[in-house]
């Protein structure tokens, strides 16, 4: 077992895109066993911190895999880029959509591109189970650029912020609707905001939605000692559009080098921290939910006659305390 796990490790180091491939799948396995040999993986690996971390959040329907596919092309000139495509679990079945590969065509198929979809399977947060996992393998493939695409379902985007170094948010240029929703805790989150399809808009709608997120960044501070979070016009139709996100991008990472307030190593360990937090709840969550006791306890209430006069938070209190 050891050895086998010694080898895959050397073959993803050598960039070996189907032992790479491999380790994903034993990551998204429900497998007992596939989980134990991930876990003795994982024990072998040493930290790189060469990699640039780069989340993709915005509202559905801004176009986040279209503004990678442009963005990546242009990268994948000269750096080995990984993109960790995350799709929406359905609730009911357990199934996701999984359609973002179709959507960027242009870097499917380049040698220095790795693109992985994945499903959250009910996690909140906008971000996958296995994403850090995923992001880990891709470090140690020598990939120089990791993209996260969350689902963009709105605040709970929130929690990729812990996933990655640089945060760029994709709003569409309709003025006051480009801020609803968008609230606070988000916009103190983003080191950047691009705002997609200029091409579909008039300039004053565009300049007016500029306008708004600068007078708003104004009340907020950054996270980033000396970095102002951009506005940037991008457009969802011309490929070779991109050099100023992608400027942008290497001029936040050369901050990061420059500034005596900012520590990439101690930022990523405290967000390992946040993410122990986020996941522990999460796995409790489902232990609790596939406890037969729980199961039990709900079926009861179903089955009661006075259901519809429970106040389901004080039956929420009893069932923990049957529990515990």
């Amino acid at each position: 077992m050891f050895e086998h796990i010694h080898n895959t490790l050397e073959k993803i180091k050598q960039g070996d895109r189907r032992a790479l491939s491999k380790a994903f799948t034993l990551i998204e396995s429900t497998s007992v066993s596939d989980h134990n040999t991930i876990l003795e993986l994982f024990a072998q690996l040493k930290p790189n911190n060469q990699s640039k971390r780069i989340a993709i959040s915005g509202v559905p329907g801004a176009g986040k895999s279209t503004f990678i596919n442009h963005v990546v092309h242009q990268l994948a000139q000269k750096h080995k880029v990984a993109v960790l495509s995350i799709d929406p679990a359905s609730e009911r079945s357990g199934g996701s959509i999984l359609g973002d590969k179709t959507r960027m065509q242009d870097i499917a198929n380049l040698e220095n591109v790795f693109i992985r979809p994945s499903s959250t399977r009910g996690f909140y947060g906008g971000i996958a189970v296995h994403t850090y996992s995923s992001i880990l393998l891709c470090e140690q493939a020598g990939y120089e650029y990791i993209f996260i695409e969350t689902v963009g379902v709105g605040q709970t985007e929130i929690s990729v912020q812990h996933l990655c170094d640089f945060f760029v948010y994709l709003a569409l240029p309709k003025a006051g609707d480009a801020l609803q929703g968008i609230k606070k805790g988000i916009m103190e989150a983003i080191d950047t905001v691009v705002i997609h399809k200029t091409d579909l808009y008039d300039e004053k709608v565009i300049l007016s939605t500029k306008n708004m997120f600068k007078e708003s960044f104004s009340f907020i501070q950054s996270k980033h000692k000396g970095w102002t979070k951009p506005i940037i016009e991008h457009s969802s139709v011309q490929i070779d559009n991109s050099t100023q996100i992608i400027s942008v991008i290497k001029a936040f990472f050369e901050h990061l080098q420059v500034s005596p307030s900012h520590d990439k190593i101690k930022n990523r360990a405290l967000n390992v921290k946040h993410l122990i937090e986020h996941f522990t709840k999460q796995i409790w969550l489902d232990k609790l939910l596939a406890n037969k006791h729980y199961q039990d306890q709900i079926q009861r209430l179903e089955n009661s006659d006075a259901k519809a006069f429970y106040h389901p938070v004080i039956q929420a209190y009893k069932i923990i305390e049957a529990l515990t």
